[in-house]
């Protein structure tokens, strides 16, 4: 995991947007049930928590993540920690205008992190190793893994993977680390199933075995992971037509050398295919979709 680390801090959370003090409508939207809006204009907390997520996602009515942050909010007051949760994470990036408070976004974590909630746990553990929101901290950031990853939290058991394996906040062990990812993978995550394919390849806390990493490093790039995808190509460079489908997926998501590296590599692939093998990556590349994998 020696490479990824900063990588791996980037893809452990998915972060949204958020705005604070905002107004929102009491009109009826199109498409939100008129049942639920009922009871989330009366204060249902669960039901102002379906409402915003309706917002947030954008399926039945247009995505306003102003919106979603003020049903969020309604519904994360009352203690509902589903919605203290999905706060939290709008706080913690700038979108669309919406202000960024990283104070708040760790204090909303903490609120649905103390009620038992395995993601937030997750995710306060985040800050905690980034020093965002709070102090720098890898013992308390340690400290609430743990928690998450004792309810099976694939983010939970990466974070702790990630300390274990440098030695932060927490006893440096390998093993640990490696049993972690191992856990967290069986669960189809696939930063878990990438940096597994990283330890196979360069035989860090297992045996280096090639064939193993080429496993890991499919599964996940199979689910979208631009990294795996980016180190399956290098690894596929004796079979051309795949190292040239899997470099032409990574190369949309890199910049910089990395870039420069996967372009160099899906150049020369690309030299070594036929016009009718070239066409036939086309085809398959036009038509790839990332495999659909519902987390616990």
């Amino acid at each position: 995991m020696t490479k990824s680390g900063a990588r791996f801090l980037a893809a452990c959370l998915v972060v949204l947007t958020l705005a604070s003090g905002v107004s929102v409508a009491q009109n009826q939207p199109a498409g939100i049930d008129p049942a639920v809006l009922a009871k989330a204009n009366a204060g249902d907390a669960a039901s102002q928590f379906q409402v915003a997520l309706a917002y947030q996602q954008g399926d039945v009515v247009p995505r306003d993540f102003v919106q979603a942050a003020a049903w969020f909010q309604k519904s994360a007051t009352q203690g509902y920690l589903q919605a203290q949760y999905r706060l939290g994470l709008l706080y913690q990036q700038k979108e669309s205008g919406i202000m960024k408070d990283d104070a708040k976004a760790a204090s909303w974590l903490r609120k649905a992190a103390d009620q038992g909630d395995a993601p937030a746990q997750a995710a306060l553990g985040l800050c905690y190793i980034q020093g965002v929101g709070v102090p720098q901290d890898n013992a308390q950031a340690a400290a609430w893994y743990q928690k998450s990853a004792a309810q099976n939290n694939p983010q939970g058991m990466e974070g702790l993977a990630l300390l274990y394996e440098r030695g932060l906040g927490i006893g440096k062990d390998g093993k640990q680390a490696f049993a972690l990812l191992q856990k967290a993978a069986a669960l189809e995550d696939a930063e878990a199933e990438y940096q597994l394919g990283i330890d196979f390849e360069n035989g860090q806390d297992t045996k280096k075995d090639k064939k193993q990493a080429e496993e890991w490093y499919t599964k996940a790039a199979q689910q979208g992971h631009t990294w795996a995808q980016n180190n399956l190509g290098q690894m596929l460079v004796s079979k051309p037509a795949d190292a040239y489908f899997w470099l032409s997926l990574a190369m949309n998501q890199l910049d910089g050398d990395p870039l420069i590296k996967a372009t160099a590599l899906h150049d020369d692939a690309a030299s070594k295919l036929s016009p009718t093998q070239k066409s036939q990556a086309d085809d398959r590349i036009n038509a790839w979709h990332p495999t659909p994998v519902t987390h616990p």
